[in-house]
């Protein structure tokens, strides 16, 4: 027999993964202005701070460490405001930016997906790739085949 408290942590965290994603992935551009939203009370200016380096440097490698440090926090305390202001931990939150950044580039430009993942911060494509797919649920690849037969449909039915 299966130990019901191991069977409840398993269930416990399929349900915050799958609570917190569709939060995210619904608009994580305008994630800034849902963190603000979020909390009831004002949060904190040192994540802000943290929110807009992430903004203007989520194409390079950013560590908690250095994002910890640019907020004048220590890790474990920024750990815990930045979960209490978004719901999710740094790494998610930085990981489902730039899944964000790469969706709008392979919707937007002819850039390589090899390309793409440099631009929003990756270096080994198959880290990229097996992020994309975790996220979206397809490849790259694929998801840019998808996009583009359903902008062309979409174009048909407007002229008919």
């Amino acid at each position: 027999m299966i130990d019901p408290r191991i069977k409840r942590k398993k269930f416990a965290r399929i349900s915050l993964v799958s609570n917190e994603f569709p939060i995210v992935a619904a608009n994580p551009l305008k994630q800034k202005k849902w963190l603000l939203s979020r909390n009831d009370k004002k949060t904190d200016p040192r994540i802000i701070t943290a929110i807009d380096y992430i903004d203007k440097n989520y194409d390079k490698k950013i560590s908690l460490k250095e994002i910890s440090q640019i907020s004048g926090l220590g890790t474990s305390h920024f750990c815990f405001l930045f979960k209490t202001a978004t719901g999710m931990c740094f790494s998610r939150y930085l990981k489902l930016y730039r899944m964000k950044k790469a969706k709008v580039l392979l919707e937007s430009t002819d850039l390589l997906i090899k390309q793409i993942a440099y631009q929003v911060g990756y270096h080994d494509i198959s880290n990229f790739n097996h992020d994309f797919k975790e996220t979206y649920g397809t490849s790259p690849s694929k998801y840019r085949k998808l996009f583009v037969f359903s902008k062309l449909v979409h174009q048909n039915k407007k002229e008919f």
